[in-house]
Parts: structure tokens; C-alpha cells; sequence
């Protein structure tokens, strides 16, 4: 039985490091496990939003992030025969440090905050799997796995980053309300010969279409480019939701380009993957000494690029206040007193009504965008195939009107939660 950390943390994703951060920062031992063997996984995730960075910055990673980050991205819109180039840097958000979006890998986003980590003395422990996790009520109790063999913990808290298939969430017996989508994503890195000339390093490229949207991003990892696209599920039977499943042949990669209106050929295909996709939210946040955070307490459409940021934010939330509960359940004697366990109480209470209200409402968001971006129902395809085409030569004089556009950034950010 172990009982030397605070707060076990289920999950080494950017939710579960940053909770770790975040919570080590205010006083508490953390004890980070993960499932995975290595840290490397296809980057899911690539846009950093300003909210997230400036909740990011009392960790003292924000300038490191921002190094590898391009803070000044360009996209090309192809709408039917007209090409809109929509630039997102210098956006009027007088409000925050950080006026524009930022364009990074999630791995980049997990190595910087497992360095972090490591600098403060805290190691990632992978290939360790939770196996049960409970509250006794005077305690949390979690049973582990790894190659060392099977061991019990018993801490103060027990905080679920584990994803949308969790672990925590199941032993907390949380209920989890939602649906799959009829559309998946793909995902690929490519060589590709062809790419039109105006095509800057940073740029991206965005073609919209009847059966969804494809974006092509200079930020592969085992190529130059990485693509995403929408389209109608092709069946998820015994797929992981959110999770890369089966590969995508390369044929089919090239049809989705040519039926984008792409004149590219796919020169080289290093990987690529499925993604069966779901809206989903846990009906609590919190049991007792047990917590959810981030994917594993809601699974948003890729739409709007909300699920690490999400995750994020629900971490720094969470995490001073598990911090200020340590002390308060196993601090000194002055603070083991009833009021002050009430107090600790009170503040846990308000994770789970912040970051629930604020997962609702993100939840309505990225289910209208994705509905907008990839349903093949007789409407959204109509928007994108055709009304947005006849738009196309307006859209520049939006653009050059910087509130709009900083106004929707405000919104998809989350500055005004």
C-alpha cells in the first residue's frame, strides 16, 4: 500500500500534465501514470487558443510553446473556383496577451509540459494501467499495473484524464450521455506533388465541398503535410471514439483530394488513420475523491479545435483547487478541522459547476460548427457546395474587418468564460 503522493493523475495527455503542473505548483505530490508505453502518438490536436494560453502562463511554459508555434497563420479557403486567403494574427482582442490563434502539434503541446514536469522532479510512469479506483471516504484507493507487478495506492484524490473510454469515470460510476456521428474523420501525413505555388511554409489549406471539408496543414510529423478531412463514416464497430483506428488506403486519399478540386498526387503516404467520432458529456464531473477531466468528461467534434484546450482549462481550474484541499484534508493540524474541510468542500464542488456549465455550452458550439462543416444532410452540403461559393467574393471585405473575426475568435476561445 502507497500512500506518499496527493493527487494520482490517470493520464499523460496535455490534460493530465497540466493538471500535474498545475496542482504541483500549489503544494500537492502528484504521481502521473500512463497507459501508453511511449509518448509518441499522431497529433490530434493542432490549434492552441488564447484562453488556453494565458492560463498556461503562470506554469512558465507559455514561451516555450510559443517558440515552436506559428502565431501568425494563413489559410487559403477554397470555395468552389475562388480562393479567400484568411489571415489570423494581430486579431483586435485588446483583452489578452495573446491576440491571435497559435498553430501546434499536441506533441510538441506534451513534450514541453512533461518537461516542465521534470524539471519539478515529477517523472511520467508509463505502462501503468489503473486497473479499479474507489472512495472509501476517508481516502481514495486505486489499484495499478505495470511490468513491476500489481500495487494499491491510497491518496487523497484520484483525477481521470484518461480519455473518452475512462477508466475513472467507469469506477465512479458516472453516467456518460451522447451520440456517435454519422462522419469520422481522416487522418494523414503526406508527401504531395502539386501543391498550388502561392502555398506559403505556414499556410494552411482549407477546400469545402458536398461531402465535407478537407484541411491541409505544414505540420506533419512523418511528412510535410498533414491531412484531415470529414466524411461519412464508414463504420466504427469496436473502434476506440477519438482514437486513430484502422489506416486509410491511399487510393482513397487521392479521391478526396481530386473530389476537393485538388490537382496534387500523392507522392508518399506515411501514415494515416479512421477517427470514429462522438458528442458526448459525463452527467458529473466529480464522485466524492474521484474527478474527470477533459476527454474523459466530454468528447467534442474536431470542430472549432476545442478538445485540448478544453482539457486544459479544466486542468488549471482543478488543480489549485485539489492543492488547496490537500492541505486542507492532510495539512497541519489547524487545517484539519471541520470548517476547513468544509471550505475545501465548497471550492471542489465548484469544478465540476464551472466546468460542466462551460463543457455544455462548448458541447452546443462544436456540434452546430461540425454540422456545418461535415453533415452530408441536403442543407449543410447546399452551404458548403454552392451558397458559400456565391459568398466567396465578400468574404475578403469581412475579413479585413478585424472585430468580426476577433469576436468569433473570442467566442471558440472561451475568453469570456
Amino acid at each position: 500500500m502507497t500512500t506518499a503522493v496527493d493527487i494520482l493523475i490517470v493520464g499523460a495527455g496535455t490534460t493530465g500534465l497540466t493538471l500535474a503542473l498545475q496542482a504541483h505548483d500549489h503544494g500537492a505530490r502528484v504521481r502521473v501514470v500512463e497507459r501508453r508505453t511511449e509518448p509518441f502518438r499522431p497529433s490530434r490536436a493542432l490549434i492552441l487558443h488564447p484562453r488556453t494560453l494565458e492560463v498556461l502562463r503562470p506554469l512558465g511554459v507559455t514561451d516555450e510553446l510559443l517558440e515552436l508555434a506559428d502565431t501568425a497563420p494563413t489559410a487559403h479557403l477554397h470555395l468552389g473556383s475562388h480562393v479567400v486567403e484568411a489571415r489570423l494574427a494581430d486579431l483586435d482582442l485588446p483583452d489578452t496577451a495573446f491576440p491571435h490563434l497559435s498553430l501546434l502539434r499536441q506533441m510538441d503541446v506534451e513534450r514541453v509540459l512533461t518537461g516542465a514536469l521534470a524539471e519539478r522532479g515529477v517523472t511520467v510512469e508509463r505502462g501503468t494501467d489503473l486497473l479499479t479506483a474507489r472512495d472509501d471516504g476517508s481516502s481514495a484507493r486505486a489499484v495499478l499495473r505495470s511490468r513491476d507487478g500489481i500495487e494499491e495506492i491510497r491518496c487523497p484524490f484520484v483525477v481521470g484524464c484518461d480519455g473518452p473510454a475512462s477508466t475513472v469515470r467507469s469506477c465512479a460510476g458516472i453516467g456518460w450521455h451522447g451520440r456517435p456521428y454519422a462522419e469520422e474523420v481522416v487522418l494523414a501525413d503526406l508527401e504531395i506533388d502539386g501543391m498550388p505555388g502561392r502555398t506559403g511554409a505556414s499556410c494552411a489549406e482549407v477546400f469545402a465541398g458536398r461531402q465535407g471539408l478537407l484541411f491541409l496543414f505544414p505540420l506533419g510529423e512523418q511528412a510535410t503535410w498533414r491531412l484531415l478531412a470529414t466524411r461519412p463514416s464508414a463504420g466504427a464497430a469496436g473502434q476506440d471514439f477519438g482514437e486513430p483506428g484502422p489506416s486509410v488506403p491511399r487510393a482513397e486519399l487521392q479521391h478526396l483530394l481530386s473530389d476537393a478540386g485538388m490537382p496534387a498526387r500523392i507522392e508518399r503516404l506515411a501514415w494515416s488513420a479512421r477517427v470514429p467520432l462522438q458528442c458526448r458529456l459525463a452527467r458529473r464531473f466529480r464522485r466524492g475523491r474521484l474527478f474527470l477531466a477533459g476527454d474523459a468528461a466530454h468528447a467534442y467534434s474536431p470542430a472549432t479545435g476545442q478538445g485540448m484546450n478544453a482539457g486544459i482549462q479544466d486542468a488549471v481550474n482543478l488543480g489549485w483547487k485539489l492543492g488547496f484541499a490537500v492541505s486542507r484534508f492532510s495539512g497541519e493540524p489547524a487545517d484539519r478541522t471541520e470548517a476547513g474541510k468544509g471550505d475545501a468542500d465548497t471550492l471542489l464542488a465548484s469544478y465540476d459547476r464551472e466546468r460542466r456549465s462551460a463543457a455544455h455550452r462548448r458541447l452546443i458550439l462544436t456540434h452546430a460548427a461540425f454540422w456545418a462543416e461535415a453533415s452530408t444532410g441536403r442543407v449543410p452540403s447546399w452551404l458548403r457546395a454552392v451558397a458559400a461559393p456565391l459568398v466567396a467574393p465578400v468574404i475578403p471585405a469581412v475579413l479585413d474587418r478585424r472585430r468580426p473575426v476577433a469576436e468569433v475568435v473570442r467566442l471558440i476561445s472561451q475568453l469570456r468564460v
